[in-house]
């Protein structure tokens, strides 16, 4: 819904539990398809983010942000650290 500003569905007149779905992607059996580029969920946005200090305790797989498979880039930054 926030990645291509889709309305939604109603909250009430029975509609159930689908209040958050994109609602019709197609046509009936002609074209029997769905069209490429059709806007349908998916992951919004792909930008590096960085973050300075931060204390790295765990690196999982799975996890993290970015497509599967993604290296992770983690190194020393250049800005001192606050002591505390």
């Amino acid at each position: 819904m926030k990645r291509h500003g889709f309305k939604g569905l109603p909250a009430s007149h029975g509609v159930s539990l689908a209040h958050r779905s994109p609602g019709s992607i197609g046509n009936r059996t002609s074209p029997g398809k769905v069209w490429k580029g059709k806007k349908m969920p998916g992951q919004m946005g792909d930008e590096r983010r960085t973050v300075h200090n931060c204390l790295v305790y765990k690196v999982g797989g799975g996890d993290g942000r970015g497509s599967p498979g993604a290296p992770a880039h983690v190194h020393h930054s250049p800005h001192q650290a606050d002591a505390p």
